[in-house]
């Protein structure tokens, strides 16, 4: 049996590998170099850096920012920062080999070789992989979570307490998992006891980090899920749930399958010729209630990661209720999960390749003015490593705009009279997104250039506008020459 688990193990891994190989060198080869298919795995880089040889949380090196929506991955990055290592590389690898134990997990539990390989590369790992984001280590502590609620547990091991624990610094949506998780586990064992201690426990590290956001004058939760979330719950019920029904519906590698898995079940009760077993009902209200409250409350797609976690949950359940003889509404469940994991898979290196050719030229040329003070976007690639000062109007790493794009308040005389007395000197912007938040371009500012990339998939915008702001147009011909040099489009006043 043993050496039929290896064999079965190093099949999964080493094709694993053996893609993540193909798909690197693809992305390698391209650029002469590697980058990640997002810009958010930059922010967490840059604040690892800033707190490892700086002792400040957060991305700009001279202040705090809440920017970070996963601390416990900030803070494994943050020890790595202390080696003499490159640390682009600590994300992608340390993934790798979380999905290495992720596989072997699944195989000491007996999972069966289709439902492992479905996991592998239907959720899809090898893209998630590749963002270099916290979203596999938050697969693996889900389906290690639902596996403890499908084996019907009637306590709760110390491995479950510690794994909830972290997990609440591993991603906030966890906070509704625990309820979920607590509240059917509390059915499964007559007792409400797990409900409060689960919801207690992964509540512990935001909870502590929310303190410390308010002690540095920002808001209890990161910049990120305030800005992102849905929260008109309170504010307005309709709205809320206009939104909430249009994530489900434009979610079809979730929806579908839950809708086809509610009526199968619905019509095993009608026929009879099958006992339901309790941890089936109570497994797939835990998945219904998960999925709905992420839908609803949080965020979805942008490069397929933010509800990733619900998949493998849903290939694991469907596979351990449908019939054999019923296997055609198995092959109706996975096609969507097939589709999206196939453009999953297509659009790796043109993401990454969009990233190089905007953000990563851009911090070239960023590089090139060290001292400057930057009005970006937002934060990521632009703000690590670049010694500038930046302020992004976005919101994610700077409490002045953060608190404007929390409350919808843009104020461009007020924003003119910020860069004034902060004495800003550039802006890289996308205009659209700055027109769509203060009505236009001030008058004051001299555009020098715009810097385009093709066949964006990844980017906010092809098209980057670069401004000298009145504090920097003594410097205007050496940024024009720094433009000319790493931009691509020739630059001049205008």
């Amino acid at each position: 049996m043993k050496l039929q688990l290896n064999h079965s193990y190093l099949i999964a891994s080493g094709l694993f590998l053996l893609l993540s190989l193909v798909f690197f060198l693809i992305i390698f080869f391209q650029q002469h170099g590697f980058t990640y298919p997002l810009d958010d795995p930059y922010i967490h880089l840059s604040i690892s850096d800033n707190f490892a040889h700086r002792g400040i949380w957060g991305i700009s090196g001279g202040e705090f920012s809440a920017s970070s929506s996963s601390p416990v991955w900030t803070l494994i990055l943050s020890f790595f920062a202390l080696f003499p290592i490159n640390s682009l590389f600590v994300p992608l690898v340390i993934n790798i080999f979380v999905v290495l134990g992720l596989v072997y997990f699944l195989k000491s539990k007996k999972i069966e070789d289709p439902i492992i390989f479905s996991i592998l590369f239907l959720t899809p790992l090898i893209p998630l992989v590749f963002t270099g984001m916290e979203h596999i280590i938050q697969v693996f502590i889900s389906l290690f979570l639902f596996l403890f609620l499908l084996e019907k547990n009637s306590s709760t091991p110390r491995f479950v307490y510690l794994l909830l624990f972290i997990s609440g610094g591993i991603r906030y949506e966890f906070l509704f998992f625990a309820v979920c998780l607590g509240f059917f586990h509390s059915l499964q064992t007559k007792s409400f006891l797990p409900l409060i201690t689960f919801i207690f426990t992964v509540a512990l590290i935001p909870i502590f980090f929310g303190i410390i956001h308010i002690m540095n004058s920002w808001d209890f939760l990161p910049s990120g899920v305030m800005i992102k979330g849905n929260h008109l719950f309170f504010h307005n019920t309709s709205k809320f749930f206009l939104i909430g029904f249009r994530n489900l519906l434009t979610t079809p590698h979730i929806f579908i399958p839950l809708m086809i898995l509610t009526l199968y079940l619905a019509y095993l009760n009608i026929i009879k010729t099958v006992q339901i077993q309790t941890v089936t009902y109570t497994s797939f209200g835990f998945l219904l209630s998960v999925s709905l409250l992420h839908l609803f409350f949080a965020q979805k797609a942008w490069f397929y990661r933010y509800e990733t976690y619900l998949i493998p949950m849903i290939i694991l359940f469907s596979f351990r209720l449908i019939q054999k003889n019923h296997r055609w509404v198995l092959i109706l469940i996975l096609f969507p999960m097939v589709i999206r994991s196939f453009q999953a898979h297509r659009d790796i290196p043109l993401a990454s390749q969009n990233i190089h050719d905007q953000q990563k030229r851009l911090s070239l040329f960023l590089k090139e003015v060290p001292g400057k003070k930057v009005l970006l976007n937002d934060a990521g690639l632009m703000t690590w490593k670049t010694g500038i000062q930046f302020y992004d109007f976005y919101g994610l790493g700077t409490r002045y705009f953060y608190k404007q794009a929390r409350d919808k308040n843009w104020d461009l005389n007020k924003l003119e009279y910020y860069i004034y007395n902060n004495k800003i000197t550039l802006a890289l912007i996308y205009k659209n997104w700055f027109e769509n938040r203060f009505g236009k371009i001030p008058d004051t500012w001299r555009q020098i250039g715009v810097h385009q990339i093709k066949n964006n998939i990844i980017c906010g915008n092809s098209s980057v506008h670069i401004y000298v702001l009145p504090s920097g147009t003594k410097s205007i011909n050496k940024f024009i020459s720094k433009c000319n040099r790493y931009l691509s489009n020739a630059c001049a006043p205008e």
